[in-house]
């Protein structure tokens, strides 16, 4: 899976970190950096379906999140889903479980059904050439 296009990030070495994430910077927040040589992301909670009209500066609800491997990041057939999340912080007044639904049914939600149409095809694609040449 490619680095979260969805979101723009920042880097920071583990000496610097960045002291304010969820600072908005020309409409856009600041998404994620590298803590640790981990990549951690940071979001808006909120009760509508498109993520982006959950951020936005007054909003209390936040929370951050890491993938708990690595690997995932670079993944391009996985299917997000709480059991790869690892919540770091929970600035809302819902459970950390409802927060990780959130998280892949919101955020990554547009990932995942790309991700999901892609492994579908492939997949219809290698059932047809099975077909004909098996």
């Amino acid at each position: 899976m490619q680095k979260l296009k969805l979101m723009v990030c920042t880097m920071t070495t583990n000496k610097n970190y960045h002291s304010t994430p969820y600072v908005w910077h020309k409409g856009s927040y600041m998404a994620g950096e590298i803590i640790d040589d981990r990549w951690v992301y940071y979001d808006y909670y909120g009760e509508d379906e498109n993520p982006e009209k959950n951020r936005y500066e007054e909003n209390p609800q936040k929370f951050s999140y890491r993938l708990i491997d690595e690997k995932y990041n670079d993944y391009t057939s996985l299917i997000f889903t709480p059991k790869y999340i690892k919540l770091l912080s929970n600035e809302t007044n819902v459970s950390d479980e409802k927060v990780l639904d959130y998280i892949c049914n919101v955020v990554f939600r547009e990932e995942n059904e790309k991700t999901r149409e892609r492994n579908n095809k492939k997949r219809r694609e290698k059932y047809e050439t099975k077909k004909i040449y098996g």
